[in-house]
């Protein structure tokens, strides 16, 4: 997908929400470990799949990674699975992601052209079934890669939580092929979007290295907390 209103991202968190500094990784993560009653898993080529709520189990579910645009998230779910990891890149899901008005109607997909219109009235967001389907089908040692503009809804369905971050001067070289209607957006979501990260506890990668970097310290972390 080109771009997204969603990815400048909403309600910064408070001064008191924010924390004092990052939780940088220098050493092995030990996650905070959650187990949530939820249904059984869905096949995550059918987003249609009506699941019942009265069966549910316990168990450790998957990671979220997220980071803004520019971050790398589509390139390192490619090169997470080439390490053996099971990634889905949320934008790529059937059924995960789509443009959504004010009143929560779906509007579109990806493929939408950028207008202005667009960008004033409609948000890229996830759909709260489908995230359920697609986090049972991904399992504990699954990890999901996006950004959405309520995934904030969702992150109490996720076993681990990580920021790839970066800077605005990062950002803004890598995204500057983009739709010139996106890039303001872009920027202005940037602080607001990874300090409501750090504020939900997430562990934080430097996403401004190489990738192929990038990618071996998100499988050692995934690894570690295992």
């Amino acid at each position: 997908m080109t771009g997204r209103c969603a990815e400048a991202l909403d309600d910064p968190p408070t001064d008191e929400a924010r924390p004092t500094q990052h939780q940088h990784l220098h050493g092995p993560m030990v996650p905070q470990r959650m187990t949530r009653r939820r249904p059984p898993p869905a096949s995550l080529g059918s987003p249609d799949v009506d699941v019942p709520g009265t069966t549910c189990h316990d168990r450790p579910v998957a990671t979220l990674v997220s980071g803004n645009p520019g971050s790398g998230k589509s390139t390192l779910t490619a090169l997470l699975r080439s390490r053996g990891v099971r990634a889905l890149d949320a934008d790529e899901v059937p059924g995960l992601a789509a443009w959504t008005d004010s009143s929560g109607d779906v509007v579109g997909d990806g493929s939408l052209e950028p207008t202005p219109e667009l960008l004033e009235t409609c948000s890229w967001g996830w759909t709260g079934p489908r995230v359920e389907q697609v986090v049972d089908e991904l399992g504990e040692d699954g990890v999901l890669l996006g950004i959405a503009v309520n995934q904030w809804d969702f992150i109490d369905l996720f076993d681990g939580l990580v920021l790839l971050e970066l800077d605005a001067s990062t950002q803004r070289d890598r995204v500057a092929s983009r739709d010139p209607l996106f890039r303001e957006q872009i920027a202005a979501g940037l602080p607001v979007m990874q300090a409501q990260m750090l504020a939900h506890g997430a562990q934080v990668i430097d996403a401004t290295r190489d990738l192929e970097h990038v990618a071996r310290e998100l499988v050692t972390l995934l690894h570690s907390g295992r």
